[in-house]
């Protein structure tokens, strides 16, 4: 049996090169359409089934971007700041023990709950901001 041939294409810049090259193949006219066509694209709104109002895909990137700028924002409050730290740990042990202490659960499960919290808590406490 021959040896197999392998072929590989570096995939740093392979994406760009063959882009440029298709724009290249390209007349002016075309290149018009397909810029207008991807312009329409990122403004046009659209549902998927999940979502309760549309949105385009330019609306979706910037929302995406808020939530990765305020995930970053918050981590820097939280590990800069003790207090916060302190106040956040005071709402999660108030909001739990008030869970622990309704009556959404049966007897059943309560031992289950209150085994949660007590893990949730120490998690709580060991963590190192």
């Amino acid at each position: 049996m021959p040896n197999e041939i392998k072929i590989e294409f570096p995939q740093d810049g392979l994406k760009e090169m063959i882009g440029g090259w298709v724009i290249q193949q390209m007349t002016g006219d075309q290149k018009e359409k397909v810029l207008a066509a991807a312009i329409d694209y990122l403004l046009t709104p659209k549902k998927e089934s999940y979502q309760t109002v549309a949105s385009s895909p330019l609306q979706d990137a910037y929302v995406l971007a808020c939530r990765q700028v305020m995930t970053e924002v918050a981590k820097e409050m939280i590990q800069d700041d003790p207090v916060i730290r302190a106040q956040i740990k005071t709402k999660l042990g108030e909001g739990l023990f008030a869970w622990l202490e309704s009556d959404v659960y049966d007897d059943k499960t309560r031992v289950f709950s209150e085994e949660i919290g007590l893990a949730i808590g120490r998690a709580i406490g060991k963590r190192d901001y």
